[in-house]
């Protein structure tokens, strides 16, 4: 990696100073570990604190490793991908101002090949797992049933609610309970249904 930036720069310094001036103004000024940056959405692999996948973004439920990672301590700002849909990235803006943390929309032609969210440090955290496991499967080994997994954002009744908190309270962000009221309008447990 230090190898890469010492051609990097050397390369540079061979050029005239007429030179890097066209040069920078064509393409910009040289970038170190620039596809690093593309992949975290324009910070360093050093300062993420945790990211997802853009698969993970589009999933109906909030990762709750996400709304931990936005109270780390050396929290900068939480980077969402927008070349995904506004469907899908509404619950992490939503969940970063009801915290009251500053997030912020990438454009660039690479971010269709970029993670969908990355919470970013303000400073190197050097973290050695950021990436946040799949939910689905997590839960699986929780021995949460398929439809439960798949009910996230839905109400559910409170035998389900009770047996999901009780495998992983932080789950509480993507469940509540169905009240008397819905019961009475009929509305049915999700997880219950065939």
């Amino acid at each position: 990696m230090l190898n890469d930036t010492n051609k990097i720069c050397q390369v540079w310094n061979q050029k005239d100073a007429l030179e890097q001036t066209l040069l920078a103004g064509l393409h910009g000024g040289p970038e170190i570990k620039k596809e690093e940056k593309q992949a975290y959405l324009g910070v360093f692999r050093e300062q993420v604190i945790a990211f997802l996948t853009q698969d993970q973004v589009k999933e109906a439920a909030l990762y709750p490793e996400i709304a931990e990672a936005l109270e780390h301590e050396k929290f900068q700002k939480l980077i969402i991908n927008s070349s995904l849909a506004a469907y899908y990235t509404n619950k992490y803006q939503t969940l970063a101002r009801e915290k009251n943390k500053a997030y912020t929309m990438v454009a660039d032609a690479d971010c269709a090949r970029a993670a969908g969210l990355v919470v970013a440090g303000s400073e190197a955290v050097d973290l050695q797992d950021i990436a946040v496991d799949d939910r689905r499967l997590r839960l699986q080994k929780l021995g949460v049933s398929e439809k439960l997994i798949a009910s996230a954002g839905k109400k559910i009744c409170e035998t389900c609610l009770n047996s999901i908190l009780s495998l992983d309270p932080r789950e509480a962000i993507n469940y509540s309970g169905l009240t008397w009221l819905d019961r009475l309008t009929g509305e049915r447990c999700p997880a219950h249904q065939d």
